[in-house]
């Protein structure tokens, strides 16, 4: 579970960067839209994986590599929406 949360988390931030490129001349302004609610999805999806990483993980063990990747994601997704607020 804490491998499917790691790959799901570079998809994320790799999808993020590849979505903050895209302008609306080519692609469409709606079509971004459209992605960023695909990356939401997307997000979300990591977000409930690396929980249940974190819930699951065996008795006793060391829940820090689950736990800071969870709170990284955290932090990055407010940044993400603070800096998506802030657009015109």
């Amino acid at each position: 579970m804490r491998l499917a949360h790691w790959l799901l988390l570079c998809a994320t931030a790799l999808a993020a960067v590849a979505s903050l490129r895209i302008r609306c001349e080519g692609f469409g302004c709606m079509g971004v839209g459209v992605l960023w609610l695909a990356w939401t999805g997307l997000y979300l999806l990591t977000f409930v994986v690396g929980l249940l990483a974190l819930l699951r993980r065996p008795p006793g063990s060391a829940r820090g590599p689950i736990l800071w990747p969870l709170l990284g994601q955290g932090l990055g997704g407010l940044v993400l929406a603070a800096y998506w607020l802030r657009q015109p």
